[in-house]
């Protein structure tokens, strides 16, 4: 779902179109740390100096990066770059931000900066190597092993002010989170679980229910 799509379509709990806050303000924080140019913020970073001495400036939406939601549960931000999937030339460069944390984790405002600028990061490493990741793997020799985060990632993600940490643990999940959802087939009662067989009734009205992953 790309953030240059209607963000007005989603709904809320009861089938009414809404737009969560945390969507809109998601939105337009990506919309202005994509467009920052970083050359000033990573040119004291020593390690990767070399790299970047001719470089004019580090504005990643200039150079073909887009942000862009997906639904993914399990991982709260994404960064792809690379060759696109079916093969095809072309380069990838797109961050990836979970809606579902966007929409379902309570700490979600404070944390949403870091979470962004961690991805920006990786972008920021991926564009600086982009034509050169043999001479990455061997600068630093702990890139591929931990998973792009390495010794230069971590320099570059402290100098933009990312969270550095490897996982993003969610304050306060919302109960809609859970992947499983059961609609009442008697009074329309929502209810949420942890597996597809967590109910068999209602927890209004005691009545049978439906249940099915949960896409919202």
């Amino acid at each position: 779902m790309s953030f240059d799509s209607d963000i007005s379509s989603f709904q809320n709990e009861n089938g009414f179109n809404t737009t969560p806050d945390s969507v809109k303000e998601t939105y337009e924080l990506c919309q202005q740390l994509i467009s920052v140019d970083y050359l000033p913020q990573i040119k004291e970073v020593k390690i990767i100096q070399p790299y970047i001495k001719n470089l004019a400036a580090l504005n990643l939406y200039k150079l073909g990066w887009r942000i862009q939601f997906h639904s993914s549960r399990t991982g709260v931000g994404l960064c792809a770059g690379g060759k696109h999937k079916y093969g095809e030339s072309k380069v990838d460069k797109s961050i990836y931000i979970s809606i579902q944390y966007t929409k379902h984790d309570a700490g979600w405002k404070k944390n949403v900066r870091g979470v962004i600028l961690h991805e920006i990061a990786h972008a920021i490493v991926f564009q600086i190597f982009e034509n050169n990741k043999s001479e990455l793997n061997q600068l630093d020799d702990l890139h591929k092993v931990s998973g792009g985060h390495g010794i230069v990632f971590k320099n570059i993600c402290e100098s933009v002010g990312g969270h550095c940490g490897l996982y993003y643990k969610a304050e306060n999940l919302k109960h809609s989170f859970k992947p499983y959802k059961y609609t009442c087939t008697f009074c329309d009662h929502v209810g949420y679980g942890n597996y597809r067989g967590f109910t068999e009734q209602c927890s209004d009205c005691s009545s049978s229910v439906i249940t099915e992953p949960n896409i919202e």
